[in-house]
């Protein structure tokens, strides 16, 4: 006998195909979104990492993040391009970024090409 899995009391729909699961009925409001399996993360290599006290590491570089996220009252998906890391950590975990980012031609391809993967499977 096969056992169907139930969706959450808050979620009106299935998940979409590419979500990555894992929801519960106790979730907050604030978590009660849909985020991709796919996930990448390009380093980018022209700025230096921040330090990083009491973590297990000390340095964090700056990094460029593409997934697909859908909180459960979006009616459509969105492409997320978030950076994580940076040049000076100016306060617990916060950190300062420059602008504009300047990325070499492959940090830039990689980039486009996370985008580009990142819309295909949000249209799915």
């Amino acid at each position: 006998m096969s056992k169907t899995r139930r969706s959450p009391i808050w979620q009106p729909r299935p998940c979409p195909v590419w979500c990555a699961g894992g929801h519960s009925d106790d979730h907050p409001v604030p978590d009660r979104r849909h985020w991709s399996k796919y996930r990448s993360e390009i380093r980018m290599s022209r700025y230096p990492a921040a330090e990083r006290r009491d973590w297990e590491t000390d340095v964090r570089p700056l990094t460029a993040e593409v997934c697909v996220g859908q909180f459960v009252t979006e009616a459509a998906p969105t492409v997320f391009l978030d950076w994580s890391g940076g040049t000076k950590d100016v306060d617990e975990g916060e950190y300062e970024r420059p602008l504009p980012i300047r990325m070499t031609v492959s940090e830039a391809a990689a980039i486009g090409q996370a985008l580009v993967t990142a819309a295909a499977l949000a249209r799915k």
